[in-house]
């Protein structure tokens, strides 16, 4: 949830998403360390892997695949696999960077041109 927050927050983006975001991972990692996922209904787990599905980090990319794979539900794998080739391609969200105040680069620019698919 503190991820999906960041996205609404009229704060300081820039400063304030990487820190939420953070935050986010680290409940989520403890909550599958200690097993709490695997008492949850397919609906909650996904939710609890959405901050990996929404990190910038190879890692967490890999690990929001691994994870909602074994849900068994298509349109999420779908869903985790795009925001993963994106970071696998440009190693991070290009739809991010105005709001991070990031310089997009005539890649990234020519990709949002040509898909500007939402999450």
């Amino acid at each position: 949830m503190a991820d999906v927050f960041v996205s609404y927050a009229r704060s300081d983006k820039a400063r304030v998403a990487p820190l939420v975001a953070a935050i986010a991972r680290r409940l989520a990692r403890s909550a599958i360390d200690q097993g709490f996922d695997m008492a949850m209904t397919k609906v909650e787990r996904y939710f609890i892997y959405l901050p990996f599905e929404h990190s910038e980090d190879r890692q967490d990319q890999a690990l929001a695949l691994n994870l909602i794979k074994q849900l068994g539900i298509e349109e999420w794998t779908r869903y985790a696999l795009a925001h993963k080739a994106i970071i696998d391609r440009f190693g991070r969200f290009p739809h991010r960077n105005a709001a991070l105040n990031r310089r997009s680069t005539a890649d990234e620019i020519a990709h949002l041109k040509q898909s500007m698919r939402s999450f």
